[in-house]
């Protein structure tokens, strides 16, 4: 797997989380990605952990995922974390949002 995708839904979630677009989002990423599961942090949001797959195109990808997202109605707070290959804590990783927002945290920067 070349690429780990977080997506993490806020909570409350005024507009449609996990759970309300998982049927969208499971037709959407059942060819594209491996689903590795999914946690609730502590606070109250709910994140999906998927894999995509080696020789994937990752803008393609999350441009996809943006608008299926989008489409589905889900919360425009929605953030998608994407861990390169090797990714290991402390390294930097990408954060995309669904307003748009599209930049490179390290471990100085908030999430």
């Amino acid at each position: 797997m070349a690429v780990t995708v977080n997506i993490m839904f806020p909570a409350p979630p005024p507009g449609a989380g996990r759970f309300e677009t998982e049927d969208d989002m499971m037709a959407f990423f059942s060819p594209l990605a491996e689903y590795l599961g999914f946690g609730t942090p502590s606070d109250g949001s709910t994140d999906v952990y998927l894999g995509i797959p080696d020789g994937a195109d990752v803008e393609e990808w999350l441009a996809r995922v943006c608008d299926v997202l989008r489409t589905v109605g889900a919360h425009p707070d929605t953030l998608i974390a994407v861990f390169p290959d090797g990714y290991w804590p402390g390294d930097g990783w990408r954060r995309v949002d669904l307003k748009g927002g599209d930049h490179w945290v390290d471990e100085h920067d908030s999430v």
